[in-house]
């Protein structure tokens, strides 16, 4: 196989993994290396836990680990069906569907 190949073959697996790491973020407030281990099919929970940190130095996630107990806690990200957002979304949402049927009707 080609170098230049087996370079894009490394950075798809990394940015696979990095992807994951994200959703399991976002899915569990707290989470052990072993299962983020065993989600993304990774070697160990050391692996996870490496992967974990440098996710989390790049800025890709926030979470902390704890080394002692094994676990990654996500850091508490806003809650946004807590605030009216979702509400002004849909509005504003309407409020363009309604305008677009309007305009078509007269044409």
């Amino acid at each position: 196989m080609k170098e230049g190949t087996m370079t894009l073959i490394n950075r798809l697996r990394h940015n696979v993994i990095k992807t994951g790491i994200k959703s399991v973020a976002l899915s569990y407030s707290r989470i052990s290396l072993a299962d983020v281990a065993d989600k993304l099919q990774l070697d160990s929970p050391e692996d996870a836990e490496y992967i974990i940190a440098k996710a989390i130095h790049d800025g890709v996630i926030e979470a902390t680990i704890d080394h002692e107990k094994g676990y990654m806690q996500s850091n508490d990200s806003a809650n946004v069906y807590g605030t009216n957002e979702p509400l002004r979304r849909t509005t504003s949402a309407s409020a363009s569907a309604s305008t677009y049927t309007t305009t078509a009707s007269r044409q």
